[in-house]
């Protein structure tokens, strides 16, 4: 029994440790954390107000995001017709999400931040599928390829600290 008792114990703590590690890097400056929220139009639940840093439009979203980096496998930016644009590729699971999210909420959208900074939105003008969100950034084009590099470093270092967990998120 006594065994037992401090492999469950050890198994705890390695658990407690990673969790923490993972959220830890949060506060690590270095780390770019990339979260969506959804805009909000319910009094109901806890929402945060956003403002985009160029237009300053301010956008009602739940507090809790829709998507964080254990939801994310990578970013792209893309070209398309109308500039450059930021592309999110979710789990399978997230992606899965994201299809009901974009069917029960069409009309309002989805916000893009990085560390607590808006830096765009999209609007659910449709069902997305695919698990790929698309994202014109509120940022200078010129800066958009250094700051691709830096969320997929950090979605690295994210992911290789959650471990198999996030195949399952």
């Amino acid at each position: 029994m006594p065994k037992l008792t401090l492999a469950l114990i050890l198994i705890a703590s390695i658990f407690i440790t990673s969790c923490s590690t993972v959220e830890d890097l949060k506060e690590d400056e270095a780390i770019l954390w990339p979260v969506v929220l959804l805009e909000s139009s319910s009094n109901t639940f806890p929402t945060v107000p956003v403002t985009l840093p160029v237009s300053q439009k301010t956008i009602m979203a739940y507090i809790t995001p829709a998507f964080t980096p254990m939801h994310i496998l990578n970013v792209e930016k893309i070209k398309v017709d109308l500039g450059f644009c930021i592309l999110i590729q979710l789990t399978p699971r997230a992606a899965r999400r994201l299809y009901t999210l974009t069917a029960d909420n069409r009309g309002k959208r989805f916000l893009l931040g990085v560390n607590d900074q808006p830096l765009g939105q999209r609007l659910i003008d449709g069902v997305i599928p695919n698990g790929n969100l698309f994202f014109f950034l509120e940022y200078p084009d010129e800066d958009l390829d250094e700051l691709v590099i830096e969320l997929k470093k950090s979605l690295k270092i994210i992911h290789k600290k959650a471990g198999s967990r996030i195949s399952k998120i």
